[in-house]
């Protein structure tokens, strides 16, 4: 991997080296002292995009392969459902993955329609969160059920908590779970500082996740019922 690092370092060279690591990996490198010098030198922190460039993110593509939305005032819709989230990209990867399925072959555009009948982007990732749990399997599976627990308040809003103390708190399978849920983008690894050191957070990709998902809606109904 050095060997590769180094072939890019020549100006001149006919080889350029790009590498792109999460935000919540970046202190992984410490552990590999041998990279951090050649790595950190050209560190670029990609931006979560804006409304614009969501908006252009959702059309140029289409564009490119002659199709277009049906109705323009969509693009604003879905922009809107997540113009606030840090994880606002993925979430439309996953409406827009399930317009393009239901796309007009014929009229070579998307449809509010089908925008409807999946029920937006909060019902895309909906599908998507149950795809994900029915893929889990042993211990993480029910570990994930507590991470996901864990990670709505009393009140039924995001909470937001360290991943250590999730870790020391569910044991066997949450390390699994936890990098599953955050690899599908479920879940939200963010970076804080506690004192002068920084922290892993965890916390649900949307708020849709709480109010829209049937799965995580059932498991809090069933988690009162145990507690009373």
């Amino acid at each position: 991997c050095l060997a590769l690092l180094y072939a890019g370092d020549d100006p001149a060279g006919p080889t350029r080296v790009v590498l792109t690591l999460r935000e919540d990996f970046l202190g992984r490198l410490a552990a590999f002292p041998e990279f951090v010098t050649e790595v950190s030198r050209g560190i670029v922190v990609i931006r979560t995009p804006g409304p614009e460039a969501l908006r252009e993110t959702l059309t140029q593509p289409l564009a490119r392969v002659g199709y277009r939305f049906e109705d323009p005032a969509l693009v604003d819709a879905m922009v809107a459902e997540v113009a606030r989230e840090p994880a606002g990209l993925p979430l439309l990867q996953f409406a827009a993955q399930r317009l393009w399925e239901g796309r007009d072959r014929e009229g070579q555009r998307l449809r509010r329609s089908t925008y409807e009948a999946i029920g937006g982007v909060a019902g895309a990732l909906a599908d998507h969160a149950d795809q994900v749990i029915d893929s889990l399997v042993g211990e993480a599976a029910p570990a994930a059920r507590h991470v996901l627990l864990r990670l709505v308040t009393p009140e039924g809003t995001r909470a937001r908590l360290r991943e250590k103390d999730m870790l020391a708190e569910l044991g066997a399978g949450a390390a699994e779970a936890i990098e599953q849920l955050v690899d599908s983008r479920l879940v939200v690894s963010r970076r804080a500082l506690a004192g002068d050191s920084p922290v892993a957070e965890l916390e649900l990709v949307h708020e849709s996740l709480i109010t829209r998902w049937e799965r995580l809606r059932r498991w809090r109904e069933e988690s009162r019922d145990d507690a009373n």
